[in-house]
């Protein structure tokens, strides 16, 4: 029996997705090997592995990142990003407590430190930063709604 044209579809795009999955993890290998130092290898590894889906890899990958080159802001973000998203607000509380100890700042990390303290039931904590955040006009627009939304919550 012959599958349908949409079952063909969905098994080469499965197919595709998997062959990229491998294809993260040698260009991890052999990349770090010929720029070990280079902190923009695990980080573009640990986007790839996140759009995959991969919230394992991506969390290893940013976290090797980071330990190349502990100011590395981007990393910094999507490290705590991934853990609040993947529900770890402990952990995503000390990797945000690294990025500010390392010198990080920027209104992505301010939304994230509102974010945090709002999570935790600090809500007057979480104003300074949220405002700070959404004043700067530098957030992403889904970013800058959920701190709004924040922000509304507290009155």
């Amino acid at each position: 029996m012959f599958s349908s044209g949409l079952h063909f579809r969905r098994n080469v795009l499965f197919a595709s997705l998997v062959v990229l999955f491998f294809a993260c993890l040698c260009f991890d290998a052999r990349a770090a090997d010929i720029a070990p130092a280079n902190a923009d290898v695990p980080f573009n590894t640990g986007l790839a592995f996140l759009a995959l889906g991969d919230a394992a890899h991506a969390e290893e990958a940013f976290r090797r990142t980071l330990a190349l080159s502990p100011r590395y802001h981007d990393a910094a973000v999507d490290l705590v990003g991934l853990l609040l998203q993947t529900g770890r607000v402990a952990e995503a509380q000390a990797a945000f407590e690294s990025a500010r100890l390392a010198g990080l700042s920027s209104p992505l990390l301010d939304y994230l430190e509102g974010k945090l303290a709002f999570l935790r039931g600090n809500v007057s904590a979480a104003r300074p930063p949220l405002s700070r955040a959404l004043e700067s006009g530098g957030l992403p627009p889904q970013a800058a709604a959920e701190a709004r939304r924040m922000l509304g919550a507290q009155r």
